[in-house]
């Protein structure tokens, strides 16, 4: 969200939610009678208050970002006009003003209670607006079952990964063609998606990710490329894909532009299909490369519903001690405003590394998930939670110090990580 460029009606109140707009000079109307600023989770130590020339400053110095609060001096505040969520950050407002922060605070993961029973009303659509979706490798040695994961997890969508060009067009984990689907178990993905679709569950399948060539790659047009897209949608019957685009793919131009192409032409010919960009992020949001990804879609014509950050393996640019879902949730703050400032529409997804991630000194753990289930329960913007990935969400290997595809490595139970997520899905 921006902060409002008109002000409201005579007396009406106004939040203002501060977040991450890189390199923005914002400056507000602000009235000390009745109007608020809202830090979300924004803690102590990215972001400073000062006075200058009559009007407070807030600014956040890694983001070479301010706002400017016109003609309103710290004098005239006090913390009734602030909203944190993290009180550390109520703390600096309370030393600004020469306040003490009262009890009770509002704790740093606000609690969620989930229902006890379904609500009741007509059955949950197999698409619904707020999701939980994980991903679920399908070239793992031991071969997924699907329905039998949804009945022992309670997990009733999934994210298929991946699906990739192949000499044949287009195939998983780009091998033949997309009917060669046969699992080792002697079951087909076809069969366990209808399963799932049976059950009411919803399937998602992923083009692309960090190994492999995703088919915009290879195509030699965006025709031929939009034929081999909708073999995928005609086999599963599916109205939700998803493109995980990382890497040196992020700056190929040639595959991002005939992409592009190829999914417009899908959209207009599958009106209802559901379309997910699935890019790599930090706290502070999205590179540029993803950026531009996006913008080129929505050059192409490109109607973009969800923007899925991977919440995970940030690296030694991200340095304070590992909190995974407070960095989840900034990057899905920072993503937001990113999006707004290049006039892009679409919610949010946002999918952690459960446990021991690559970067092993990063471990998402399940204080973690809460965490980011307590946030996402809260921001109308985010409709996706998931997770890499569910053949991870057990305890097998706990102490390990290296990410596993077969384990998360921390002391857990049997999809202790889903038990949680997927809450969102009736919130």
């Amino acid at each position: 969200m921006t902060p409002p460029t008109t002000p409201p009606p005579s007396g009406q109140a106004t939040t203002t939610q501060i977040t991450w707009a890189w390199g923005s000079n914002a400056h507000i109307d602000f009235n000390a009678a009745t109007d608020k600023l809202d830090f979300g989770w924004f803690q102590a130590s990215q972001f400073t208050i000062s006075e200058v020339n009559g009007s407070v400053v807030i600014s956040i110095p890694t983001n070479h970002q301010t706002y400017t609060l016109d003609d309103t001096r710290l004098a005239d505040l006090d913390l009734a006009n602030i909203i944190a969520k993290d009180t550390s950050a109520l703390n600096v407002w309370a030393t600004a003003l020469g306040e003490t922060v009262g009890a009770p605070q509002p704790p740093t993961t606000p609690p969620v209670t989930p229902p006890t029973t379904p609500p009741v009303g007509p059955p949950v659509d197999s698409d619904p607006t707020r999701e939980f979706s994980p991903y679920i490798d399908m070239a793992m040695p031991r071969a997924a079952d699907l329905l039998a994961i949804s009945q022992a997890s309670g997990i009733d969508n999934f994210t298929l990964a991946f699906v990739l060009g192949s000499s044949q067009g287009i195939g998983w984990q780009g091998t033949g063609t997309i009917a060669d689907d046969t699992l080792s178990n002697g079951t087909t993905i076809l069969q366990q998606v209808q399963a799932i679709q049976a059950a009411g569950g919803n399937i998602t399948i992923s083009f692309g990710g960090a190994a492999g060539q995703e088919a915009a790659l290879m195509a030699t047009s965006a025709a031929q490329l939009q034929a081999q897209y909708q073999s995928v949608i005609d086999r599963y019957q599916i109205d939700s894909i998803d493109f995980d685009i990382e890497g040196w793919a992020t700056q190929h131009a040639r595959s991002i532009d005939i992409r592009g192409d190829a999914i417009r032409g899908l959209q207009e010919a599958n009106p209802d299909l559901q379309v997910s960009f699935t890019l790599p992020v930090l706290p502070t949001g999205l590179a540029a490369d993803g950026l531009a990804v996006l913008r080129s879609a929505m050059q192409d014509g490109v109607r973009i519903d969800v923007v899925n950050i991977m919440a995970m393996d940030y690296g030694p640019a991200v340095n304070n001690g590992g909190q995974m879902g407070l960095n989840a949730i900034l990057a899905a703050e920072a993503t937001q405003a990113q999006l707004a400032a290049i006039g892009l529409d679409a919610q949010i997804g946002i999918t952690p590394m459960i446990g021991v991630n690559d970067v092993v000194s990063e471990v998402f753990t399940l204080a973690d998930a809460q965490m980011l289930l307590d946030y996402a329960a809260n921001d109308p913007d985010v409709a996706r939670l998931s997770m890499w990935s569910v053949l991870r969400d057990n305890g097998n290997g706990a102490g390990s110090p290296w990410a596993s595809p077969e384990h998360s490595g921390v002391s857990q139970g049997p999809y202790d990580y889903a038990e949680i997520l997927q809450q969102f899905d009736v919130l």
